[in-house]
């Protein structure tokens, strides 16, 4: 079925369907590549609407970062991207100013050029005053590397976490307005 998808700017209410993709979307992105216990704790939609709710709060009160959300007709959100400045200090000192926070779009919603759609809203906002991003990717997510890789990012920074048993690789762009075009 064709849908009629319209994007919007993203707040607090949309929490609750922000969290609801998200952890819909954790085991079949992450199933072999994180460990089982961490992907049943980010399936809980509880906690992950509360980090949410709280994610938008900051945005409102600091005028930092901002998000979109892509609704089918009658308003069901299917998926959402977030945007900020670049949290990474070493990626930050490289000149990408800009971070893309998060891109998810409900799996039976994905391979329509929702995604695509998304990341040219994200980098239209962030363009003005971060004209370079990175996005970062934990290792093992091929369907989000090839998207990316798709999009024109290329691989620029890599970090394991504390523990050393999650990789992440950074992709970015050193100009945004290269995603920028007109949105269908």
């Amino acid at each position: 079925m064709k849908h009629i998808y319209s994007i919007r700017p993203a707040s607090a209410p949309d929490a609750f369907a922000i969290a609801t993709i998200q952890a819909g979307l954790w085991r079949p992105s992450y199933q072999g590549v994180l460990p089982d216990a961490l992907i049943e704790r980010m399936e809980n939609v509880g906690p992950r609407k509360q980090a949410w709710t709280t994610i938008f709060q900051h945005f409102e009160e600091s005028g930092l970062g901002g998000g979109y959300v892509a609704e089918i007709e009658g308003g069901d959100v299917v998926g959402f991207g977030t945007c900020g400045p670049q949290r990474d200090e070493a990626l930050r000192d490289e000149g990408y100013e800009g971070e893309i926070t998060s891109l998810y779009v409900a799996q039976d919603h994905q391979r329509c050029g929702l995604g695509a759609a998304l990341l040219r809203f994200i980098a239209a906002d962030m363009n003005a005053h971060a004209p370079a991003a990175a996005f970062w990717i934990l290792d093992g997510n091929a369907s989000a590397e090839a998207f990316f890789a798709q999009s024109g990012a290329v691989p620029c920074a890599t970090r394991t976490s504390e523990m050393g048993d999650i990789s992440e690789t950074a992709y970015g762009w050193r100009d945004l307005s290269v995603l920028i075009g007109p949105v269908s």
